[in-house]
């Protein structure tokens, strides 16, 4: 195989590559989606992500954040988020 440019073949890795941000929110959102209306803490939430991706808390916390098709709220000093299923 022969590649003129190889500027080039680096541009198709790149394009093909997922950023951290999206991998984590796709992650959430499987689990989420299979378990629909049941809150989890965040905290746990960020012990089952992290079994399949490696990442920092705070960039966790900030992909979380980004996210607005899940539920998120605080009850008792703890910080849950859902995924709401309506039948």
């Amino acid at each position: 195989v022969y590649c003129e440019n190889l500027s080039d073949l680096e541009k198709i890795k790149q394009r093909d590559k997922k950023c951290l941000r999206d991998q984590i929110q796709s992650a959430i959102k499987v689990y989420l989606n299979k378990n629909p209306n049941i809150p989890i803490t965040k905290g746990n939430l960020y012990k089952i992500i992290l079994k399949n991706i490696s990442c920092s808390k705070p960039i966790y916390y900030h992909s979380l954040s980004k996210m607005e098709d899940i539920v998120q709220y605080q009850e008792d000093g703890n910080y849950y988020v859902m995924s709401k299923v309506e039948n």
